[in-house]
């Protein structure tokens, strides 16, 4: 598990949820996703969250502001990132990404050899 922590500034706030958005995400391995912590409640709460991301192979991290790197290695189907209040660390928001293979770019190569080949064979006799 990777941790991150963001300072906290003192508050006499009452925090209520904490959500992250994207809260669904699928992200390719070896890509990044940048998410936002919104901490709501009384008193204007301070936004500052801890982030963490669990499930993930070593490598796998989110830094201080959110943004979260899937290594090209990674192997899990599903990462969970956790966002926590500093002001009430029992009230985290957490969001579900889902891993996904990199997508393939359909392109075919040829060569002039399998052109060739590929012309006699399509030529009528």
């Amino acid at each position: 598990m990777a941790v991150m922590v963001a300072t906290a500034i003192g508050s006499s706030s009452t925090i209520s949820a904490v959500t992250i958005s994207p809260a669904t995400p699928n992200i390719i391995r070896g890509g990044t996703q940048q998410f936002i912590a919104t901490v709501t409640g009384t008193n204007s709460p301070a936004q500052t969250v801890t982030w963490t991301v669990s499930n993930g192979v070593t490598g796998t991290s989110i830094s201080n502001t959110g943004l979260l790197t899937v290594v090209a290695g990674e192997t899990a189907a599903t990462l969970t990132v956790t966002a926590t209040s500093t002001v009430d660390t029992t009230k985290p928001g957490t969001a579900t990404v889902t891993v996904t293979a990199e997508a393939s770019s359909n392109v075919l190569t040829w060569t002039a050899v399998e052109i060739l080949h590929l012309v006699q064979a399509l030529s009528p006799a």
